[in-house]
């Protein structure tokens, strides 16, 4: 069977055949992943991309973040003025349902190559399974990092779920912007 995935020159390959079912499940996402979404990833990307400096005016429970961020991962060799992290991280960028080679991941971050999956029951079969595993091998050879979430975590552990996936964003960013 013949590959019908394009790549673009650094781009991740995908399939523009999942084109319409792509816009399809952005406009039905999951009530998990709706919840994920709305509740955490947007407000973290917004966070990030609107407060590029570290004023102390309404910062609340992400001012420790932010003053982390400046103190640890700016260095003096990099491209913006002191206390300005702004560069780093309006780039963030989280994609939802993001085609990625024949695949549609939930949750995409290029600047970190960190896809963010939700599973649900079903993917406790043994047919899925195995296709989650062949799916993970397969994004991992394109270099991606994947975080699975399930349903119940979701319900269950919200704030754990978002703390997890802070601390992993967070890491993350350190690793790229060290020298």
């Amino acid at each position: 069977m013949k590959n019908s995935t394009i790549q673009l020159n650094n781009r991740l390959p995908y399939n523009p055949k999942l084109r319409d079912r792509t816009k399809e499940l952005r406009k039905n996402m999951t009530v998990h992943e709706r919840k994920l979404w709305y509740w955490f990833l947007r407000w973290f990307q917004n966070f990030f991309s609107s407060n590029c400096s570290t004023s102390t005016s309404n910062e609340g429970d992400w001012g420790g973040v932010v003053k982390e961020l400046n103190e640890k991962i700016l260095i003096k060799n990099q491209f913006c003025s002191e206390g300005d992290f702004g560069w780093v991280l309006s780039n963030l960028r989280i994609y939802k349902q993001r085609p990625i080679d024949n695949f549609i991941v939930d949750f995409y971050i290029p600047k970190l190559k960190l896809v963010i999956e939700i599973d649900w029951e079903s993917h406790f079969t043994e047919n899925w399974l195995v296709y989650d595993q062949e799916r993970t091998a397969i994004l991992e050879w394109l270099w991606l990092k994947i975080i699975r979430i399930t349903n119940q975590e979701i319900d269950k552990n919200f704030e754990n779920v978002c703390e997890k996936l802070k601390t992993k964003i967070i890491n993350e960013f350190k690793v790229i912007t060290k020298n």
